[in-house]
């Protein structure tokens, strides 16, 4: 576990950076108007808001002393789990579908709380499943395989 006395400043820094990134990002791509908006336009909006809430975050951070209630434990394993589901999901879209990509993100991310339980995680496969496959390929019709090719 990862102890530390502030965690606004933190916060601030993880959206300070993911702000800058987005903000790098959207460099090359025509912002528009607000009336004719282009494709850079809301990266651009959403990226420049995230640096100014950091801002605002750490200057309350800055304003503020530290108490007992600011020590923060933070667990590693939920982070892990959700990120390791996040890309098993884009690794496994293409080769093997919607379906199978669906089922392999909600029991990794399943392992990020304890204890496992099997059937409400092939429950949420299934209903996660199903409502996927409803809105993206079937309402949304997006060009995305339900099973693999």
């Amino acid at each position: 576990m990862l102890h530390t006395a502030r965690p606004d400043i933190l916060a601030a820094g993880l959206f300070a950076t993911i702000g800058a990134i987005g903000l790098a990002g959207s460099r090359g791509l025509e912002p528009g108007t607000l009336m004719r908006m282009g494709p850079g336009y809301m990266p651009t909006v959403v990226a420049t808001l995230l640096l100014l809430l950091s801002a605002a975050l750490a200057a309350r951070a800055a304003m503020t002393r530290p108490g007992p209630d600011d020590a923060v434990a933070w667990d590693v394993r939920p982070i892990a789990a959700i990120l390791a589901g996040l890309g098993t999901f884009a690794l496994l879209i293409d080769p093997v579908g919607l379906v199978g990509a669906t089922a392999a993100l909600i029991v990794a991310a399943r392992f990020a709380s304890r204890p496992l339980r099997p059937l409400e995680t092939a429950a949420l496969v299934l209903a996660a499943a199903l409502f996927s496959a409803l809105v993206f390929v079937h309402l949304l019709q997006l060009p995305i395989q339900l099973w693999p090719a």
